[in-house]
């Protein structure tokens, strides 16, 4: 990623290197995504201003690339929770100083496109809500927390909030009631 200079090449290899998650197993996805955040955490200083853009793609696609690996695996709640652990425990860790603000800012803005990104129907989404939701109350500066509840007020956490609850009360109207009289 360091020395590709133009942005066709550098979106491919972004690309590329988020479609190594895949093929991975569940185990390796996860040690996997974890080896990736811990590089990304401790260079993320060091990256020149005129080469952010590539990592904010990298770590955008990866983001992606994650929601669509537990989606493929029909939403496994052990990987699931596994994946959020890790989140948790690293680019959203909620009290640690060494993990840098502009990258748990970035991870934000992007946490709800990823999940926008994969067809959802099949899973309460409010799981994946959990690490902003720990980072918008134990955040470690007011910034932090005041951005992770903006994320959660995003209109489309509200629009698939309406659709979860239409779903629970169109059940109830499926219900059998018999046969109608005519």
């Amino acid at each position: 990623m360091w020395h590709t200079d133009q942005p066709r090449p550098q979106h491919a290899l972004a690309v590329s290197l988020s479609e190594l998650l895949m093929p991975l197993s569940q185990s390796l996805f996860i040690s996997f995504l974890e080896a990736f955040w811990t590089t990304l955490i401790n260079e993320w200083s060091f990256i020149p201003a005129l080469r952010m853009d590539k990592y904010l793609r990298l770590v955008r696609l990866y983001i992606s690339a994650s929601f669509t690996y537990i989606s493929n695996h029909k939403w496994n709640p052990t990987l699931s929770n596994d994946y959020l652990e890790l989140v948790e425990r690293l680019p959203l860790i909620p009290d640690n100083g060494k993990v840098p603000d502009g990258l748990k800012y970035h991870v934000l803005d992007v946490w709800i496109d990823g999940l926008e990104s994969v067809e959802t129907s099949d899973v309460d989404i409010r799981q994946f809500l959990r690490p902003i939701e720990i980072l918008g109350r134990e955040g470690r500066t007011k910034k932090i927390r005041e951005r992770a509840r903006e994320v959660l007020g995003d209109d489309r956490l509200k629009a698939w909030q309406e659709e979860i609850n239409s779903q629970e009360d169109s059940g109830e109207e499926d219900e059998w009631n018999g046969f109608d009289e005519q």
